[in-house]
């Protein structure tokens, strides 16, 4: 976040772009938007699982395989 900070900073030559949410989300803004993310893409953070297996062909169509077990994931993926 400080480094995106800084690089607005140096772009517009203003601090004052720096109140601009529009340029600069504050942080939870962006954790939420993460978290929204992280949940349609991987599913839950108690049991991912289930999302993975939904999305399990569309990562073996990129060369990466799963494996599950009851404790464990195994992700392999194919160079």
């Amino acid at each position: 976040m400080r480094l995106h900070e800084s690089k607005l900073v140096l772009e517009a030559d203003d601090y004052a772009v720096l109140a601009d949410a529009s340029r600069n989300p504050r942080a939870r803004t962006v954790y939420h938007w993460h978290e929204m993310w992280r949940r349609q893409n991987l599913g839950a953070t108690n049991s991912p699982i289930s999302t993975l297996k939904l999305k399990m062909a569309e990562y073996e169509e990129h060369g990466t395989n799963l494996s599950f077990n009851r404790l464990f994931i195994v992700i392999i993926k194919q160079f």
